[in-house]
């Protein structure tokens, strides 16, 4: 008789942790899509700041004018030039359409240089939709400002 209730006590513990494995997805994909700044085509964000690790969300939505044009997606670390190189400061990735939940993308910077981490998507890569720009603090809290310039 233990044997059966210990069992259906895993059974309901297990159930327990996928459900809230399941409100934590949901929880967290609210949170991308609801804290998500806007950005504006050659105009630079005020001074942003992060926590250790966390991230933090922008959108820029690019029109069809737009999209035969270049681009230049800037996050200038402010703390680096402050404070000396940090290699490890931050990370800028950019996601065409939306983010996914593994946050993978080939289209990310993780080393500065100057102080600037760089992602250009060029005229024939460029397509009218949402981009969103998702920057990641390395493990001090960090301040950068951000643009997506038309070159």
């Amino acid at each position: 008789m233990a044997l059966f209730g210990l069992r259906l006590l895993v059974r309901h513990v297990l159930a327990l942790a996928a459900i809230a494995s399941t409100l934590m997805s949901c929880i967290a994909s609210d949170k991308v899509a609801n804290n998500v700044l806007t950005l504006q085509m050659n105009e630079w964000l005020r001074v942003q700041a992060c926590l250790p690790y966390s991230w933090k969300d922008y959108k820029i939505v690019v029109t069809d004018s737009m999209a035969g044009n270049n681009v230049l997606f800037e996050a200038v670390d402010e703390d680096q030039t402050n404070q000396g190189y940090k290699t490890d400061a931050m990370s800028m990735h950019i996601f065409p359409g939306s983010i996914p939940t593994d946050r993978v993308t080939a289209l990310r910077s993780t080393a500065a240089n100057s102080a600037v981490y760089a992602v250009g998507i060029t005229s024939h890569d460029l397509v009218a939709q949402t981009y969103f720009v998702g920057v990641q603090c390395g493990p001090q809290p960090n301040a950068y400002r951000l643009r997506v310039k038309e070159i």
